[in-house]
């Protein structure tokens, strides 16, 4: 039984989860009251869906063995993308581990566009409006490792690609705004025991202040790297 789970907050492609992986995850407590078994699954299935409410829907069903009276801990072997987590009940030393199934709701906020963005567009807050999206299932399912969550602000963000009205808004489809463009003049700084050396050059890609910037000197056309600082300077170490 298994789930793959999604990245981190990175510009990279969507992750889709798969069913056949195992989960390692586990609560434990030691002998909790038999009353304390649903807040305990619940909080197992909370570490993975990070940041969601989750609700259950319906009761657990046993595979083997039943709901242990002195709880050890839960361990969850995967949910199968349709809102069924699969999971393992340990008891005390004198009980058996049980198997079951319980079908749950993962509720998430997100933001969602008001209205179609275009590539290169600035973002702001007012296109956008705060919906709880339940990821258990569905296209939610395999985008919610890359859904922007409703807590990250989007000032100082771009869109890479065209977000629709009502689409997920997600990390793969925005990136920071960067300080220097593609195309855009730079001042290179060639810089050998030293002796600087400062010529005209263009910007071979996007770039952020104090990162690595690929350039292009103007007159030889030599391709070079080096650290872009503010106002256009990129620092090239010989």
């Amino acid at each position: 039984m298994s789930l793959s789970l999604g990245p981190q907050f990175n510009f990279g492609l969507p992750f889709v989860f798969l069913f056949g992986f195992v989960f390692t995850n586990s609560s434990s407590l030691a002998s909790l009251p038999k009353s304390n078994f649903h807040s305990v699954l619940r909080s197992s299935i909370s570490k993975i869906y990070s940041g969601a409410e989750i609700k259950f829907s319906g009761r657990v069903q046993w595979v083997r063995g039943e709901e242990p009276k002195l709880l050890n801990s839960i361990d969850l072997l995967g949910d199968d993308g349709r809102g069924n987590m699969h999971f393992l009940a340990k008891g005390s030393v004198n009980e058996f581990e049980s198997e079951g199934w319980v079908k749950f709701s993962a509720w998430v906020p997100t933001k969602i566009p008001l209205k179609r963005i275009r590539p290169g567009e600035a973002l702001h807050e007012d296109m956008f409006v705060v919906q709880a999206v339940e990821v258990s299932t569905g296209l939610a399912h395999e985008y919610r490792g890359v859904l922007v969550s409703d807590k990250i602000e989007v000032a100082g963000l771009e869109a890479i690609q065209t977000i629709l009205e009502g689409q997920f808004l997600t990390t793969v489809s925005v990136q920071k705004i960067p300080d220097l463009r593609r195309g855009d003049l730079v001042k290179i700084e060639m810089n050998s025991s030293g002796m600087v050396l400062s010529l005209p050059g263009v910007a071979e890609e996007p770039g952020y202040n104090l990162k690595k910037i690929r350039v292009m000197t103007s007159k030889s056309k030599r391709q070079l790297s080096g650290i872009l600082h503010s106002g256009g300077v990129v620092e090239v170490q010989l």
